[in-house]
């Protein structure tokens, strides 16, 4: 087991802190790594040989994380190349969102070969899964301003193996089916998808059917995500080691009644022949699903119980599960930095102790108890720190929807959709809709939500809890273990001084966004590029909505913005957070917690100048003047849209420039940034360099 967590240590350390830039180091040290090692364990037994082989195993796999790493990296488009003629399969099934339909593009040939990227193309074109094409693209490099607690998203498109985007010109020759293996699982899985889709139209829980059979969740519609967030029951939305099990049951179950009423006598026995059956079986649907995190644990679960009962052979639980980890990094590395990876992982780990640690429980209740209560403390820092957010009724939940949805309802779905019994999946769908009454009512109540822990809390709790649950009696253990999991809750987020700020400027092509916040107050100003009022909110729930989760905002009090529809849309999005808009108006001359705001609005054009008790001066707007100009400016915060050629900045002191604008103006920052006398390190490009904080 040891052996195997090393191997596990070395690929998570790397992940973390990934120290060998270079591909050839890299490859040299897990070459002379391995050769030691071999050396090393065929060697007579000698001091510390044991700790001398983790240490080795530790760093093989830390190096071959690293060459992993750094071929990754070498695989990213790094300039916008035009009009590029390239062949190959779309790899994954298209979806459709805000920025039109895009799916992943696997290249097949030419100068990036094998580099999969992100298309963009219009619905009307006749791309389709299972052929190869040869198209005209645009291709982009993954340039994604990254937000202070968003989501990193072009670290998760390269951590997924992207290389980049491209946009559609025009498909140059259709040169027919594309037979590889990838090709024509997409093929299958969008055919399924298609299938689905015109069967359950017009059911309200489609796209969750869709999502329990295909594993493809991108049509579920966000009302529902926020319905299975708020009741915790959101793993079974995923094809997770419940379905795959589920499937694997099934098929062993029918291969071995089969087997029993057959006259001949085989010479392997019948309990193998369908336990391999099963793992076979648990492939198809893993691979038909998309082979998510879950269900690759799952499966690689299997897998090595498969393998170890054919060979007669036991091993505990745990032993199992980490053979299995070691697996799911070594074939992808990157798997270590998904939540689901802990979430997944973590869970089943919870199970397998406590099943092996209170073994001795023969009271079937009293260990039901006591496992629901280990799996509700181990998720709950986690999920803390992930999500910011607790379902208090998951557990309640949860007793409704796994036997309902998970065990009963979901193999009947699989069935249906196996056979094709179109009015079986219709039937399965209305009886949806009945189970689903309670959970909606249970949806009501909001979750439990407070400042995102920090990793050393995390711990903390985690230390509390193994205290908890250690079957041996240790004094003060139980006292010791709960104060120190209440830890988890008593975090306060950094106060404001009275007469000072704090703000954060968030990287956004589509609106400045930028959060204000005085000792009391919050001020939010909102002031979009363009009109599309859907790209707008999308925005704001991936830039600013995080950012107000993680930091425990609770209120906007006043609001900055020229488009009376995104306020009461924002209003919204806040309430379903948990956040009040107050929406107060920001006058000419306004005084808060001892800061001076004086703001100047004439639909687009704004703005802000603020003063704080140090008498330092802030600038926010889009470059027209205020009535009493200043020469100094702390920081001047220029949102470069609708343009307004701001030059009375070239004329005045800044300490510090931050600069906001659409993709479109890129032109008009560099003939901005060329005229000013200010370091370059001094200019901070929102589109370019990310989120911008300040607190004084």
């Amino acid at each position: 087991m040891f052996s195997y967590l090393a191997l596990v240590a070395g690929i998570l350390s790397a992940l973390l802190y990934p120290l060998i830039k270079s591909k050839l180091a890299a490859l040299v040290i897990l070459f002379l790594s391995l050769i030691i090692y071999i050396w090393i364990k065929n060697k007579h037994e000698f001091s510390y040989k044991k700790l001398l082989k983790y240490i080795l195993l530790i760093l093989i796999t830390y190096s071959y994380a690293n060459l992993r790493i750094a071929q990754n990296q070498s695989q990213l488009i790094t300039e916008s190349i035009p009009a590029i003629l390239v062949s190959g399969h779309l790899a994954s099934l298209p979806v459709t969102d805000n920025k039109g339909q895009h799916a992943e593009f696997k290249i097949t040939d030419g100068t990036f070969d094998g580099y999969k990227i992100i298309i963009y193309y219009p619905e009307s074109s006749s791309l389709a899964p299972g052929n190869k094409y040869q198209l005209q693209l645009n291709l982009k490099p993954l340039d994604i301003s990254k937000n202070i607690h968003a989501t990193d998203y072009r670290q998760y498109l390269i951590n997924n193996h992207i290389s980049g985007f491209a946009y559609f010109k025009q498909i140059i020759q259709d040169q027919g089916a594309d037979y590889s293996f990838e090709a024509q699982l997409t093929k299958i899985r969008f055919n399924l998808v298609n299938y689905l889709n015109n069967t359950l139209e017009n059911q309200k829980y489609a796209a969750l059917i869709i999502a329990l059979i295909s594993g493809y969740q991108n049509q579920i519609p966000d009302t529902q995500w926020q319905l299975f967030r708020n009741t915790g029951i959101i793993h079974l939305v995923s094809i997770s080691g419940l379905h795959i099990t589920l499937v694997a049951t099934i098929i062993v179950f029918l291969v071995n009644l089969l087997l029993r009423r057959l006259p001949i006598k085989l010479h392997t026995p019948i309990q193998i022949i369908a336990l391999w059956s099963g793992v076979t079986g648990a492939i198809i649907y893993s691979l038909i699903a998309g082979f998510s995190i879950p269900t690759q644990r799952t499966f690689y679960l299997l897998l090595v119980s498969a393998i170890l009962l054919s060979s007669r052979r036991h091993i505990p639980l745990l032993n199992k599960l980490t053979i299995t980890a070691a697996l799911v990094l070594i074939i992808d590395p990157f798997a270590g930095l998904s939540s689901s990876f802990w979430l997944s992982f973590g869970m089943v780990a919870t199970i397998f102790m406590i099943s092996e640690g209170y073994q001795k429980f023969t009271n079937k209740l009293h260990f039901w108890i006591i496992l629901q209560l280990a799996i509700t403390l181990v998720s709950m820092p986690i999920s803390l720190y992930l999500f910011k957010t607790y379902s208090l009724i998951s557990v309640i939940a949860n007793l409704w929807a796994v036997p309902l949805i998970g065990t009963l309802l979901t193999p009947a779905l699989l069935l249906a959709a196996a056979l094709h019994l179109s009015s079986g999946l219709i039937l399965l769908a209305n009886i949806l809709k009945w189970i689903m009454l309670p959970i909606e009512f249970l949806g009501e109540i909001q979750p439990y939500w407070q400042m995102s822990p920090n990793f050393v809390t995390i711990i903390i709790a985690y230390i509390g809890i193994i205290l908890l649950f250690i079957p041996r009696s240790l004094p003060y253990k139980n006292i010791v273990g709960l104060c120190l999991f209440c830890s988890l809750f008593i975090i306060t987020g950094k106060q404001i001084a009275l007469g000072q700020i704090r703000f954060t400027i968030f990287g956004n092509s589509q609106a400045a966004i930028t959060l204000i916040q005085t000792q009391s107050s919050n001020i939010l100003i909102d002031m979009p590029y363009n009109e599309n009022l859907e790209k707008q909110l999308s925005s704001i729930k991936n830039t600013l909505i995080p950012y107000l989760q993680t930091e425990y905002i609770t209120h906007i009090d006043y609001l900055i913005s020229d488009n009376s529809n995104i306020e009461s849309n924002l209003a919204d999005i806040l309430n379903s957070n948990q956040i009040k808009l107050t929406n107060r108006k920001v006058e000419e001359n306004t005084l808060l917690d001892g800061v001076e705001f004086s703001l100047m609005q004439n639909k687009q054009d704004y703005t802000l100048k603020i003063k704080d008790i140090s008498g330092n001066y802030y600038y926010f707007g889009n470059g027209i003047k205020s009535d009493k100009e200043e020469s100094n400016w702390k920081i001047v915060n220029l949102s470069i849209f609708p343009w307004k050629n701001p030059e009375w900045i070239y004329s005045s002191h800044i300490d510090t420039l931050v600069i906001s604008y659409p993709n479109t103006y890129s032109n008009k920052t560099t003939r901005i940034t060329d005229n000013l006398n200010l370091d370059t390190e001094k200019i901070h490009d929102t589109n370019k360099n990310g989120s911008f904080s300040y607190n004084n």
